[in-house]
């Protein structure tokens, strides 16, 4: 149809036979669909709640059924060390009485001992100065000097006396023991010119004199001699020494 014409319309009536559509009895339509029952999904059921096990309860003495009768054996117990203690003690002192038994007889020695030194009229009682009226060696000078090969030695002695030396290389000392000798030199001494003897040092006991002297390298001993007092000349106590190598 044109553009410009009006549309068609048809009514019922106008229809044919046909073209009529019968309608449809009620009870062979269909029914209309009835709305979805939507059901609610169930609810999980809650899953029982897990308790951690707890650990063991550690029984202390203040838990412990019989409290008072481990405190009674804890006390019998440190009764039964206590007299062990006193045993051994007791067992103990035959010894200590021993000792001091042994000490006591020891300086009873030694008091004899230095009485009979004292007798024999060598020292004053209780001093290293010599006893009045007695005539006691004495060293008055210590002198050192250097010769050809060899390092000398000399004490000047009021009087010839026994002695001893003892070469020590490893400490570099030389000892000179003199037993029943007073001493009147100088205490000690540092030689500023020997090459072998560093320094010398007196050491007056109540029965004897040690000179220690101190040496710059080992030595070795070459001589040792006593001269006996002659000329008006004392005494002298000659040592001579030399390097080891």
């Amino acid at each position: 149809p044109a553009a410009d014409e009006p549309p068609l319309s048809v009514s019922p009536e106008d229809m044919p036979e046909d073209m009529m559509i019968e309608e449809v009895p009620e009870e062979m339509a269909a029914p209309e669909p009835e709305p979805a029952q939507i059901e609610p999904a169930p609810e999980p059921e809650p899953s029982p709640a897990v308790v951690p096990a707890l650990p063991p309860v550690r029984q202390t003495p203040a838990t412990l059924p019989d409290k008072q009768a481990s405190l009674d054996q804890r006390v019998t117990a440190l009764e039964q060390d206590v007299q062990s203690l006193r045993n051994d003690f007791q067992e103990m002192i035959p010894a200590f009485k021993g000792l001091v038994t042994a000490n006591e007889r020891i300086t009873q020695l030694l008091a004899k001992m230095e009485g009979k030194m004292q007798t024999a009229g060598r020292l004053a009682p209780g001093s290293t100065e010599p006893a009045a009226g007695v005539d006691v060696p004495t060293v008055n000078d210590v002198r050192i000097g250097e010769h050809p090969g060899k390092t000398r030695v000399v004490l000047d002695i009021t009087d010839a006396v026994a002695f001893q030396t003892d070469l020590d290389n490893e400490e570099k000392i030389l000892l000179v023991k003199l037993p029943s000798t007073y001493w009147e030199a100088d205490t000690s001494k540092v030689p500023s010119k020997s090459p072998l003897v560093a320094a010398w040092t007196a050491d007056a006991g109540a029965s004897s004199v040690t000179m220690a002297i101190q040496l710059k390298q080992a030595a070795k001993i070459l001589s040792t001699e006593m001269l006996k007092p002659e000329n008006g000349e004392p005494a002298r106590l000659v040592i001579d020494i030399a390097p080891a190598s």
